[in-house]
């Protein structure tokens, strides 16, 4: 059974170096890291760097519900499945950083994909 796991720490302890650490032994054990990230972190792009400079590509990055310009938020549930579908790959995990900035319907959306799918999600 696929679980939805958090990971938490303050300001440099080492969770961006955690997430390229996790991308990287999961392509080790011949799984496909899925990477994702929300649209406010704009730090370095569409990728996610940590602070002694491991640099890993996002997959999918989620935007933010912004009312001014009609841009609903990312249904993440729908974004990875369509994801996956691109993807010949067949055991995948999904590696989320800065998921404090998703919001409750996202988180739920993740949880979904745990237990709904048996993806295993890390967040």
């Amino acid at each position: 059974m696929a679980k939805l796991e958090f990971f938490h720490g303050v300001m440099g302890s080492g969770k961006g170096v955690f997430v390229a650490q996790m991308a990287h032994n999961t392509r080790s054990r011949v799984l496909e890291p899925i990477t994702m990230k929300p649209g406010t972190d704009t730090k370095a792009g569409e990728n996610i760097v940590s602070r002694v400079g491991m640099v890993v590509p996002v997959d999918i990055l989620a935007a933010q519900e912004d009312k001014e310009r009609s841009i609903g938020e990312t249904n993440v549930y729908s974004a990875t499945l369509a994801y996956i579908g691109q993807r010949a790959a067949s055991s995948l995990h999904l590696i989320v950083d800065e998921v404090q900035f998703f919001s409750p319907d996202q988180v739920e959306q993740l949880y979904a994909l745990a237990h709904r799918k048996e993806l295993p999600v890390t967040a």
